[in-house]
């Protein structure tokens, strides 16, 4: 299994795809500071690479401020923090499937 298509099916997605494919590129948009928040589990999993200096706190300040025009920013950003946790969530619950079913192979 290639290491993007782990994503395939999963909560957030759409999200996720996009944040990477920011970071790639330098965008520093909503979906790549989603990216930088997530990093650790990101590169755990082998989806991110990057050795950078940004920290997770950093970027959720920046996401929080990329909201700041919207009516409702607060409901905006943990909308995109709900989706990101639900992806966290669902990935590790795919990789331990995974790492089951590679050890039991029958299961």
């Amino acid at each position: 299994m290639d290491h993007l298509s782990i994503l395939t099916g999963l909560p957030g997605e759409a999200l996720i795809r996009q944040g990477l494919e920011d970071y790639k590129n330098g965008a520093r948009t909503p979906t790549c500071l989603a990216i930088l928040i997530a990093k650790l589990r990101l590169r755990e999993f082998g989806l991110l690479n990057a050795a950078d200096n940004d920290d997770a706190v950093g970027a959720e300040l920046g996401l929080y401020h990329s909201f700041k025009n919207e009516p409702d920013a607060f409901s905006c950003y943990k909308s995109f923090i709900n989706e990101l946790v639900s992806f966290q969530h669902a990935l590790d619950h795919r990789m331990r499937r995974l790492e089951l079913n590679s050890i039991h192979p029958d299961h």
